[in-house]
């Protein structure tokens, strides 16, 4: 478990023909890379792999049960 209170929240795109486009919160950059090297990411639409992300926004999240992970 990681308790951080500075989250970075991803727009996250799928590149399948799904094109669907979904939100996560990781504690940086390289927690995202290697949960989607490892297929730990999904699309919730078709269930592809195939993902990158689209912007990133920081937020600051005080109470960890609010974040979305």
């Amino acid at each position: 478990i990681i308790v951080n209170s500075f989250m970075i929240r991803y727009t996250i795109k799928c590149k399948g023909k799904c094109a669907a486009e979904f939100e996560g919160q990781f504690p940086d950059k390289k927690s995202f890379t290697k949960q989607r090297r490892d297929g730990m990411i999904q699309c919730p639409m078709c269930d592809g792999h195939n993902l990158r992300f689209i912007s990133l926004r920081t937020k600051i999240t005080k109470n960890p049960d609010l974040r979305l992970t």
